[in-house]
């Protein structure tokens, strides 16, 4: 069993600028702690994070230049769960905002049944074509076995998801979505970014 202790709960959002002064574009990657793959609600919380890579992709989608991607590593204990943008400099801060708006909504808001359903299709359909191929169906049944998912994982999936309701994916953005206190990491100039982003939370230059 698993005796790793888990990291320190964190109190705020911080925010460290690494400084690039001639940096045209800004990298930046708002980090937290996700969830588990053996959490008991794994599937709501997958559709979560499905979600909210949707909301990504529509803010990006309205800002030229702009990309913004979610990551996220389950592990026997939670994993790291990042969000990474690139955009020009001057539009950073209301990349920042429309981000932490849309990870807000998702706790605050019962998302449409209709979003709902076309993310239970997309995480069920991204299993089907995993195990198309030999070496993906060989990391179905590695992750099976290494997380402890169950003989009959594959032949409940699609039942397991199928069942989830909008309920369970507010609940599951509540638990563990934390916008308040990610660590926000920035390579950038720090003297055109560093007021504009001191009401995102506590900021730090390096040089």
């Amino acid at each position: 069993a698993a005796t790793f202790r888990p990291p320190e709960a964190r109190s705020a959002r911080t925010i460290l600028i690494i400084d690039r002064s001639d940096a045209p574009v800004a990298s930046a990657a708002i980090a937290q702690i996700g969830f588990s793959r053996r959490a008991d609600d794994y599937f709501a919380a997958a559709i979560t994070i499905e979600m909210l890579t949707q909301a990504c992709s529509a803010i990006a989608a309205t800002m030229p230049g702009v990309s913004v991607e979610v990551e996220h590593q389950p592990r026997q204990i939670p994993g790291p769960l990042i969000m990474k943008l690139k955009c020009n400099v001057a539009d950073l801060p209301r990349l920042l905002a429309s981000v932490h708006s849309a990870v807000s909504r998702l706790q605050s808001e019962t998302p449409g049944i209709e979003l709902v359903e076309s993310a239970k299709t997309r995480l069920i359909t991204a299993v089907a074509e995993r195990l198309k191929g030999s070496d993906g169906a060989a990391e179905v049944i590695l992750d099976i076995e290494t997380y402890g998912l169950g003989r009959d994982y594959l032949i409940t999936l699609a039942e397991r998801v199928a069942a989830l309701t909008p309920s369970d994916v507010q609940r599951a953005a509540k638990r563990y979505l934390q916008p308040q206190t990610a660590a926000v990491v920035i390579a950038g100039p720090a003297g055109s970014l560093e007021t504009a982003l001191k009401p995102f939370g506590t900021v730090t230059v390096s040089k």
